[in-house]
């Protein structure tokens, strides 16, 4: 195969691939829509496919921090209607799509399962919640096991991964984002504490707790943005609001991810 040939090719498959995941944006203008085009071309010449990462969230259940059992926070129970159940339409949707442009596509499911221990229980040690490091690792993996083999995953060429299971090494980065980025994290997290969250009010914190919870929030998205640009080729499918809030953070230590946005509802794109 001539060089002229391959890249001809090349430039053929990514052009159809941009233009179906383009069919499937939902923001517009997309900030990303340069850096997308350009990966998109970086994956099909080295590895001739389109891989596409999507972060999930894994089930918490607040109710349970304060009672004898503290590490059954951590659920390890996967559900049929969780959160991810309905992006699965979707997902097959682009797959096939993308099939049917001749371009094979890998799916790799990020369980976002660090949070807990980044941010939200060194904040809890204050009322006298602790859970040990290996009880939590067994229960991550005992969750991402199950949902591997959930039914739903079967007709998709999906790769599950657990992030808490990663072992890299990141480059060291300055974050750079403006103070407003961190105060609507900081507003987003204290609704979660409020009587009207998922805590149901039950740890109370103030605004420099609040500001310092944020500020390892960003972190860890930050050090997230690298694991999606280094191991999973930089393109994500962003199923967290505030959507273009949570691709900032990825980026946020000058990762390269370019990000997508299938699942923003008609009515949240009336300005």
């Amino acid at each position: 195969m001539s060089p002229d040939y391959f890249q001809d090719s090349v430039d053929r498959l990514s052009s159809s691939a941009l233009q179906v995941l383009s069919e499937f944006d939902r923001l517009e203008p997309n900030p990303d829509r340069f850096l997308l085009a350009k990966k998109i071309q970086q994956q099909i010449a080295v590895n001739g496919q389109i891989e596409l990462t999507v972060f999930v969230c894994p089930s918490y259940k607040p109710s349970e921090l304060l009672g004898p059992n503290p590490e059954e926070y951590l659920s390890v129970n996967v559900k049929d209607n969780d959160l991810f159940a309905p992006r699965v339409p979707r997902l097959r949707q682009i797959q096939d799509k993308l099939r049917q442009q001749g371009l094979n596509v890998q799916f790799n499911l990020l369980v976002g399962d660090t949070d807990p221990e980044a941010y939200v229980l060194p904040a809890l040690k204050k009322y006298g919640v602790q859970i040990p490091i290996q009880m939590i690792r067994e229960r991550q993996k005992e969750y991402v096991e199950r949902f591997a083999n959930r039914p739903a995953l079967e007709e998709l060429n999906a790769t599950v991964v657990s992030v808490a299971d990663l072992d890299i090494s990141l480059p060291e980065k300055q974050m750079t984002f403006p103070k407003e980025w961190l105060s609507e994290e900081v507003g987003f997290l204290r609704w979660l504490f409020s009587n009207e969250g998922p805590y149901l009010g039950k740890f109370e914190f103030d605004d420099s707790e609040l500001w310092a919870m944020a500020q390892k929030k960003f972190e860890l998205y930050g050090e997230q943005g690298y694991v999606v640009e280094v191991l999973t080729g930089g393109i994500i499918l962003q199923t967290e609001r505030p959507w273009q809030l949570r691709t900032q953070m990825l980026q946020s230590t000058g990762a390269s991810v370019a990000a997508i946005y299938p699942w923003i509802r008609s009515e949240e794109l009336v300005k």
